[in-house]
């Protein structure tokens, strides 16, 4: 029986195997790939299978399709032929081709994990709660730097960019206060602790980076719930305010030492120059019409102001760098691809706030003003975006 229940499972293994692996020891966007990324990619061709790789390239014009999942084919389609081939064309090295293409998948990584995960009841709740053990790793990751088990290199890893670290900051501290909303009682008081301990972890490794946008999203999450929860239940909101204010004056001079570090950092950086680098991108891409169409491909490079002027293959927002690779062509497809996600992202905001508030931040931020729109956690984050819709969806009709 148990041999008959491993051999059934055994794909779910490998995917919670590749994801464990990632969190303990893998980066999201790592310079020199190793033993570690070979592993991951290959646990997970293990646990997605033939079939579902198969079916994310068949596009099928008969069937009943959702839009998300077809524009995501025609997105996944052109990225894997035309930026290809210009790059080719243009001589771009192999090793950064690679790379691109290995980020542009990340990205499409919905259209070979969701199937996957539905396919199963149980599968996308323990697919939440494996992102959020992904995003207090890498917090971990952050704080512990030198622990034995973790991986130490003198490479940048950017964990504390992680879409997950600000995901599971958000979801944890905002269940904390939600057992309190619902009800005061010495459970809830030892629930709610045991959440904020733990998002706790993922806010200080974000502090360790200085996160400007994170820590905005923080605050902004924070209000925004307290407003649905007074339109709600005002009086249900009572304990939660009171232990927010205990608590903001117990870690007062830890939020002036924050702003005041984050001050610093906005007089000495600025906003990071993003409408200069986007202004870049254009002058490299408005020599040729051609370009502007279809972008100057995968492996491709700019002088970008963001970083000193230095020769870098990325932007720091998922639309502009699609811009710059793959042309108003791809960019177009990439906004749909995005707004059937989003759409679903909205619903799931709707109906369950907390949630909803926990994903839209880390869905924003990579979009406009991170790079890590190509690590392999913006397309977990946009695979749990689509599950957790599914999983409302599915209980709403129960």
């Amino acid at each position: 029986m148990l041999f008959n229940a491993v051999n059934k499972n055994w794909r779910l293994y490998c995917f919670i195997g590749a994801l464990f692996l990632y969190g303990l020891w893998g980066s999201p966007t790592p310079n020199n790939p190793n033993w570690v990324e070979f592993t991951i990619a290959l646990l997970l061709i293990l646990a997605v299978g033939g079939r579902d790789l198969y079916a994310a390239f068949k596009i099928s014009w008969k069937d009943k399709v959702e839009n998300w999942r077809l524009t995501a084919q025609i997105f996944l389609i052109f990225g894997l032929s035309v930026p290809v081939m210009i790059a080719v064309l243009n001589g771009a090295p192999i090793d950064i081709i690679f790379r691109d293409i290995v980020g542009f998948v990340f990205l499409c990584l919905p259209l070979f994990i969701v199937p996957f995960l539905k396919r199963q009841e149980g599968h996308s709740c323990l697919f939440i709660n494996l992102c959020m053990m992904i995003g207090l790793m890498f917090a971990a990751r952050v704080l512990i730097p030198h622990f034995l088990l973790f991986r130490n290199t003198t490479e940048l890893l950017y964990l504390a960019n992680s879409p997950l670290v600000l995901m599971s900051a958000l979801y944890l501290a905002a269940m904390a206060f939600y057992f309190l909303y619902q009800r005061v009682s010495l459970r809830t008081v030892i629930q709610a602790l045991i959440y904020m301990s733990l998002a706790s972890i993922a806010i200080m490794a974000m502090f360790v980076d200085l996160q400007r946008a994170s820590f905005l999203a923080l605050a902004l999450s924070a209000f925004s719930l307290i407003i649905i929860g007074l339109m709600k239940a005002p009086m249900r909101m009572v304990a939660p305010i009171f232990v927010i204010v205990l608590s903001a004056s117990f870690v007062a001079p830890y939020i002036l030492d924050v702003m005041q570090n984050v001050g610093l950092k906005t007089s000495q950086v600025g906003l990071n120059m993003r409408t200069q680098e986007l202004l870049a991108v254009w002058d490299n891409l408005s020599a040729s019409g051609w370009s502007i169409l279809f972008g100057q491909g995968w492996g491709s490079s700019f002088a970008s102001p963001a970083v000193g002027m230095l020769n870098v293959t990325y932007t720091h927002s998922l639309l502009s760098y699609i811009f710059f690779k793959m042309g108003l062509v791809g960019l177009f497809l990439c906004l749909v691809y995005l707004f059937f996600i989003f759409e679903k992202l909205v619903r799931v905001y709707c109906t369950d706030p907390v949630k909803g508030t926990a994903l839209i931040w880390p869905f924003i931020i990579p979009i406009f003003l991170y790079a890590s729109h190509k690590s392999f956690d913006f397309g977990l984050l946009l695979s749990l975006i689509l599950l957790s819709a599914a999983l409302l969806h599915k209980e709403a009709k129960t």
